[in-house]
């Protein structure tokens, strides 16, 4: 009787023992995130220059994303780039990637994140476009063609002027203005 009702019952301490073990979790995805463009331009460059800015807004699905670089054959080459405020100087410094959130968007703006942009062709934005080849993290691009502009759109001229003048860069590669109350972007001579 004993091992009849011990069978009877071993099934039942199956159930109670998987209820008590932990929930498996979800496979993260493997999925690339569906990744776009909302809007973008590039700064045309200034008397002479070479070097310039773009900005785009990003958009990634899930499960979110990175962006590690940026190509264009307009130019010799592009960095990421932050800004952040470092006392009473701006500064600017390059980085290696810039994190879009799951089914949200990430700014590439003047005064902020950008992309820095070297070596421009001044031939090559005749046409008043530039293109551009994003790469993420997860191995995804997205070639893109931005317009040029003198100023950002929608901002006054005189807003949205960048200049590469009165920067001093320090030995980690990170920039600072010489006057806090008008950051400009550093010529850091690429």
């Amino acid at each position: 009787m004993f091992k009849r009702a011990l069978l009877a019952l071993a099934p039942l301490s199956v159930l109670t023992l998987a209820a008590c073990s932990p929930a498996e979790e979800a496979p993260a995805s493997t999925e690339p995130a569906e990744y776009a463009v909302i809007e973008g331009w590039v700064r045309a460059p200034l008397g002479g220059r070479d070097v310039t800015a773009g900005f785009v807004t990003l958009t990634a699905g899930a499960p979110g994303g990175q962006l590690v670089g940026a190509f264009t054959e307009e130019a010799d080459a592009i960095e990421l780039h932050t800004m952040a405020m470092d006392g009473a100087v701006m500064r600017m410094r390059h980085v290696d990637s810039l994190d879009i959130p799951a089914g949200g968007a990430m700014s590439l703006a003047p005064g902020g994140d950008h992309l820095m942009i070297f070596g421009v062709n001044p031939e090559a934005l005749e046409d008043g476009e530039m293109t551009v080849t994003l790469t993420f993290a997860d191995g995804e691009t997205l070639t893109v063609t931005l317009p040029v502009r003198d100023a950002a759109p929608d901002l006054d001229p005189e807003m949205g002027a960048m200049s590469h003048d009165g920067h001093e860069m320090d030995d980690e590669g990170e920039t600072g203005a010489s006057d806090p109350q008008t950051p400009e972007l550093e010529d850091h001579g690429h």
